[in-house]
């Protein structure tokens, strides 16, 4: 491919800083209607991307995105901070691929120092596989539920 079918790189806006920011970090979403109730029964929702993050939102589902597959030292102390108001629980939902499982490996040990509770939503491995190879982007409506749906049966959840 040459340069000119290229798509163009996207640019944040002035001031947000990828490693630092938390995409959809704005505190009052924790208080909006249909968020607060998914924030406090999930915790927060850390995904990779703000496409992620904008899809997810279509859904009523609140996200974080990290711009990355590898959380930030900055990024730890700001989701730690943000996840002190919801017991400190914290979800991780990275890209369902290789990258994606590495990364969420590397976040949750990151984020479990921090003294947080961390669970992922998904994995390569998860659900019987039937998530693989996909990205919060890509989740209908139903997949939603169904994520959900087994992460609040999940033993040890409802702390």
């Amino acid at each position: 491919r040459d340069a000119s079918q290229r798509p163009n790189k996207y640019r944040f806006p002035k001031g947000f800083h990828r490693g630092i920011e938390l995409f959809g970090q704005e505190r009052q979403r924790l208080e909006e209607n249909g968020y607060r109730e998914t924030i406090h029964r999930l915790g927060l929702i850390i995904v990779e991307g703000f496409n992620d993050v904008i899809h997810l939102d279509s859904l009523q589902v609140p996200a974080m995105g990290i711009c990355s597959n590898l959380l930030s030292d900055e990024q730890v102390a700001k989701i730690a901070r943000l996840a002190g108001e919801v017991r400190g629980k914290v979800r991780l939902m990275l890209d369902c691929d290789t990258e994606g499982d590495e990364g969420a490996k590397d976040a949750a040990w990151k984020l479990l120092q921090a003294g947080l509770k961390v669970r992922p939503l998904w994995s390569r491995s998860m659900h019987g596989g039937k998530f693989a190879g996909r990205q919060p982007e890509s989740l209908s409506g139903d997949e939603w539920s169904f994520i959900v749906a087994a992460a609040t049966t999940a033993p040890d959840d409802s702390k």
